[in-house]
């Protein structure tokens, strides 16, 4: 666990399910025990997957997230979502019902878990409520630089990131604590280049009282990582249509 003023941080042991050979399909472990209690178990909260859409499909080969039977939202709107829609990322809802799990569930655990295709969240909140949240951390605007891009469903970079503004109390705040009076009570990430898994929870005794700054986020890249004057202008269209 890292010692951090605002977060928990803690690496987790994930074993992907042994080889069920003769088990049937429904009787077949799909998830670590102790990743499943995280996600499923303990409480009435929502469990919610954000995706990266190009990372899925290069694992399916196919674009599928517009006909999974799950609560399925994609977090660009608009011109962005009708152009990059196979490069977007997108909110799904995982909560499992009391009497079936999904194929979906079962693929994404098997199949895509170590690929570090998105982020798992736990939260209260319903889904309308949580897209809407998580859909301002996807552009930074500042009166001094060209609008961000931030990729905060990065798996990769989720560790790095959080361990960064533990000790910002502000920033805290406004990823875990919603303006509805919701929270985010834990973030999963799988690191597919490393391998680790990590879970991050907010203290929220350290978070409650701090006073959100104004447009914290920053990206260490300019738009998309474009290069010249029109790859910016492409890039400035597409941020501004978010």
């Amino acid at each position: 666990m890292t010692n951090a003023t605002c977060l928990q941080i803690d690496m987790l042991e994930v074993s992907k399910p042994p080889a069920q050979k003769g088990v049937a399909f429904w009787d077949r472990q799909w998830i670590d025990p102790e990743l499943f209690q995280l996600l499923f178990g303990g409480s009435a909260e929502h469990t919610y997957l954000v995706v990266d859409a190009h990372l899925r499909q290069s694992i399916t080969k196919v674009f599928d997230l517009d006909t999974l039977n799950l609560p399925t939202r994609c977090l660009f709107k608009g011109d962005a979502e009708e152009q990059f829609a196979q490069s977007a990322p997108f909110l799904i809802e995982l909560t499992l019902p009391a009497d079936r799990v999904s194929p979906f569930h079962r693929s994404f655990f098997t199949d895509h878990w170590d690929a570090g295709t998105g982020i798992l969240l736990r939260s209260d909140a319903p889904m309308d409520v949580i897209w809407t949240h998580l859909r301002k951390f996807i552009r930074s605007t500042s009166e001094h630089s060209p609008d961000r891009f931030f990729r905060f469903w990065e798996t990769n970079a989720t560790r790095d990131y959080f361990e960064a503004i533990a000790l910002v109390p502000s920033r805290c705040k406004d990823l875990f604590e919603l303006k509805s009076g919701h929270w985010v009570s834990m973030i999963i990430s799988h690191a597919n280049i490393t391998g680790d898994t990590v879970k991050i929870a907010p203290i929220r005794a350290e978070i409650q009282n701090a006073t959100i700054q104004s447009r914290p986020y920053r990206s260490r890249r300019r738009l998309g990582g474009t290069h010249g004057k029109r790859g910016q202008r492409q890039f400035a269209a597409f941020v501004s249509s978010l």
